[in-house]
């Protein structure tokens, strides 16, 4: 990160820890700041797919509608299901973190830890990129991001059978 080399992947990379020089950080600030008034006038949000280029193909006459993205996953849940519904999505992402730590230390079976741990690491990792891009949701990724929601509750039953047969 720091030396006498220069290229555009490398300038990219340092710019990421660059926040007052990242010009285009202070844009996604200030869309950010301009559209929180509406997420808090507007608690269950604008509706599905009414936000940025989305909201221009489904929902022309909407306010949201516009040539422009929300960048983060979380803006767009808070615009179109409100502060209400991102509190939903935060709490069942938490939720299914713990649920994937607890079945770790909890379940006997090897495999099955493994398979917990192999299914809440890209999650927990897509949670948070999911501040900074539409990451969880996503037509290839969200298929990830639903089994693990169904093998965390899943996984404590298999262990139970697992451990009984022996």
């Amino acid at each position: 990160m720091v030396g006498p080399f220069y290229s555009g992947p490398i300038n990219r990379m340092r710019s990421t820890f660059e926040f007052s020089e990242d010009a285009s950080m202070h844009v996604r600030d200030a869309k950010r700041i301009r559209l929180q008034s509406y997420v808090k006038s507007h608690p269950i949000g604008g509706g599905l797919n009414t936000a940025g280029n989305e909201g221009m193909k489904l929902s022309r006459s909407h306010p949201l509608a516009g040539p422009y993205d929300p960048d983060s996953g979380y803006l767009r849940t808070a615009l179109e299901m409100g502060w209400i519904g991102l509190l939903i999505v935060i709490s069942l992402n938490t939720v299914v973190v713990i649920k994937g730590i607890r079945n770790y230390f909890s379940i006997k079976d090897p495999e099955l830890k493994i398979y917990s741990m192999v299914y809440i690491a890209p999650f927990l990792g897509l949670s948070v990129a999911h501040y900074t891009q539409d990451a969880l949701y996503q037509k290839p990724i969200n298929i990830l991001v639903m089994a693990t929601l169904a093998l965390m509750i899943k996984l404590k039953d298999l262990d139970k059978t697992i451990v009984h047969e022996q």
